[in-house]
This record gives structure tokens, C-alpha cells and sequence, in this order.
């Protein structure tokens, strides 16, 4: 017996088990697949079933039991990448080790890696993906979506070659780095002509203090007709006050505040660090402000309270406050404006870009030093 494999169109792979003997008594078989990996797993399953059959139609052995032969052919394996990977390959098998990661890859990496799935590049093989394939994807995704995403994708599968080759996955470490070598100089390439591109920076705030009641009073009016009893007017006071990021704040519990101290610890974000155990150890310890203590002194109340402030998610947030918006006729505004808000509050109540970042946990302050400068050169202009 003799297994081969053959690319076949759109990136298919045909696993092939091939009976060389002159009796024949077995016939050859053939299967095509959408990945290798898929393909090499059905050819070493059926490689074995095959060479029991053949040694059993000549005598050789005795017939096995269903049991002992779904042991025989479904065995865990975990083959090696290598060049002739597929990129649904690689994905899969970075998707697959991530989760098990005490901090697995953020929801947005996973998501623009399934959406890769979809389309035509996953087929290929690693080898085969160069810059003129990539150009074709970025030029099929751009029409639906803006070059920015389709930047998070390609560096997101980048990030994916990377670190398996990190992990040792792949069979050949010669192999893994010349990949990425390959994407490094593909991705400065789809960069310099302009078919990927960073995310534009937003500078919309709050216009005054009529928006900002406008808005509050809509939320307010989505409060009563929610049976939850949550109060999501103090919701965006407190995504202002405190620049969490949604996560973040939907995470905070009762527990988690001091208010005597007048602070409280992010258990649960982008950037707390893991501990043994699958654990999170070490949280982040976030500055309460005055405004902040009010708030949730108010929604405490006098009596006992445990477990979520806001006990909703953070889907339902996003999907909340487009409506709240479009209830008070506000345009242009979007729910991660209100953070960059609180920001440029505390840049222009003198806070320094070090003291900021102890409120919103960046650890690059690239982006609290934009909003610092653009800050300052108002409040220049206005001298």
C-alpha cells in the first residue's frame, strides 16, 4: 500500500491509498478534502484498514472486532505543519492551542482568522501563498469591508504563523521561518499599496453638555423599559469616568470595589496577567475617582451588595447604544467614543499621560500620548 496526495482545484487536496500489489485484492481509494490535515488523516486511517483487509483476504490474520479496529483507526494524531500546510491548516491548528492558553487569543484575532475560512485563501498551501495571492484576497475582502480589517486578518494569520513556529508546530523550523519571512515582506508590500491600512484614529467627543443630557436622558428612558432594573444612563457616566473598556466595566463587581480606599481591581481584561492553574492572578488596581464613587455609591444603596454591577454583556452593549443614540437623533457617535472622552477630560483636568494609563491599563500609551497632544494643542489654540 502507498499513499500520495495531488492539489486539486481551488486548493483541494486528494489523499490517494494506492494497491500496488499484481494480485490487486484490494483496490485503490481516493478522497478529496478542503485542508491536508484532513486529508493526511484520512489516508493514514484508511492505510491501515486497507493493509487488515489485504492481510485478511490472503489468511495472514484474524478478522478483528468493530472494537479493536475503531482503536486501530481512530487514533488521536496530531500531524506536524509544513509548507504544504493549508492555510485552513494552520488556522485550525492555532485556534486549536490558543484556547487551551490560560490567556487565549483576543475574539477579535479568532474572528478575523474564521473569516479567513471563508474565502479562497484558506485552500492554499503555506507555499503557495505569496504576495499575488494575498493582493487578490485584500482586493475580494476591500469590497465588502474597509482596508483596515482586511490589515487585522492578514496580520492576524501572520500572528498565527508566528507563534506555531514558536511552539515548534511545524515539522521544519527552516520552513516556518521562511513563511514568515515571506508574509513579513507580503504584508509591508499590501501596506505600501494601500490595500491594507492602519485603522483611521477617531476624534469624536461629545459636543457639550445639551448632547450629553440628551443622551443620558435617552438611556434613562431605555432603563424604565428594561425589567432588569439597570441603569444604563450611570452605565455611559461610569464608561466616561473610568475609560474601562466594555469588558472591563460589564466585569466589575461589588466585590472587586474599595470604596474607603476609593479604588477597585479589574480582574477580568486585555491586559491581566495569567496565572498558574488557568488562573488570573495579579489584577489591575484602577483609581476611583470622585464622580466614579458617587455613581456607584448611588447604585449600591444603603444595604449589601455581590456579584455584577451591570449584569449584562457586552454584545448587548454594542447592539444597546446604537439605539439609545438613534433615539436622540445624535449622529456620528460611537460607544468606543466615550471612552477616548473620559481620556481627553482627564488630559485637560492636568492629569500626565502615566497617570492616565493607570486608569485605562495600556500598556503601549501610543494611543493615550494621540489623544494627550491633540488635547493640549486645543487648549494651546485657545490661549
Amino acid at each position: 500500500m502507498h499513499k500520495k496526495f495531488r492539489v486539486k482545484t481551488k486548493g483541494r487536496i486528494q489523499a490517494i491509498i494506492e494497491n500496488r500489489a499484481k494480485d490487486a485484492m484490494i483496490k485503490s481509494k481516493s478522497k478529496t478534502f478542503a485542508s491536508r490535515a484532513e486529508a493526511e488523516a484520512w489516508a493514514e486511517n484508511m492505510l491501515v484498514v486497507m493493509e487488515r483487509q489485504y492481510q485478511q483476504a490472503k489468511g495472514q490474520v484474524n478478522e478483528l472486532s468493530d472494537t479493536q479496529l475503531k482503536r486501530v483507526v481512530f487514533r488521536n494524531q496530531q500531524p506536524k505543519l509544513d509548507a504544504k500546510s493549508s492555510v485552513k491548516d494552520v488556522i485550525n491548528a492555532y485556534l486549536g492551542y490558543t484556547n487551551l492558553m490560560p490567556l487565549p487569543a483576543s475574539s477579535t484575532t479568532q474572528d478575523a482568522l474564521r473569516t479567513i475560512c471563508k474565502y479562497q485563501l484558506a485552500n492554499y498551501p503555506l507555499c503557495f501563498v505569496g504576495y499575488e495571492t494575498l493582493e487578490h484576497y485584500c482586493k475580494e475582502r476591500n469590497v465588502t469591508c474597509s482596508s483596515s480589517t482586511t490589515r487585522i486578518e492578514i496580520s492576524s494569520l501572520k500572528r498565527a504563523i508566528r507563534e506555531l513556529r514558536e511552539m515548534n508546530k511545524f515539522s521544519k523550523a527552516t520552513d516556518s521561518e521562511q513563511l514568515e519571512a515571506q508574509f513579513e515582506s507580503s504584508y509591508a508590500t499590501l501596506k505600501k499599496n494601500g490595500l491594507i491600512a492602519d485603522s483611521k484614529s477617531r476624534n469624536r467627543r461629545i459636543k457639550d453638555r445639551n448632547e450629553l443630557r440628551r443622551l443620558l436622558s435617552s438611556a434613562k428612558e431605555f432603563s424604565s423599559r428594561n425589567k432588569s432594573g439597570i441603569r444604563y444612563d450611570y452605565l455611559i457616566l461610569l464608561y466616561i469616568e473610568t475609560t474601562l473598556r466594555a469588558s472591563e466595566l460589564l466585569s466589575l463587581r461589588w466585590e472587586d470595589i474599595e470604596f474607603n480606599r476609593h479604588r477597585f481591581t479589574i480582574a477580568v481584561g486585555k491586559n491581566v496577567r495569567p496565572g498558574s492553574n488557568g488562573t488570573r492572578e495579579a489584577p489591575r488596581i484602577v483609581p476611583l475617582t470622585k464622580r466614579a464613587h458617587r455613581i456607584l455609591k448611588t447604585l449600591k444603596g444603603d444595604g449589601e451588595s455581590t456579584g455584577l454591577v451591570f449584569n449584562i454583556t457586552t454584545k448587548y452593549l454594542t447592539t444597546l447604544f446604537p439605539r439609545i443614540k438613534a433615539h436622540t437623533g445624535i449622529t456620528g457617535l460611537q460607544l468606543r467614543d466615550l471612552r477616548r472622552e473620559g481620556v481627553s477630560r482627564m488630559v485637560e483636568k492636568g492629569f500626565s499621560v502615566l497617570q492616565i494609563a493607570a486608569f485605562t491599563g495600556h500598556r503601549d500609551i501610543n494611543m493615550i500620548v494621540k489623544i494627550y497632544n491633540a488635547a493640549q494643542a486645543v487648549n494651546i489654540a485657545r490661549r
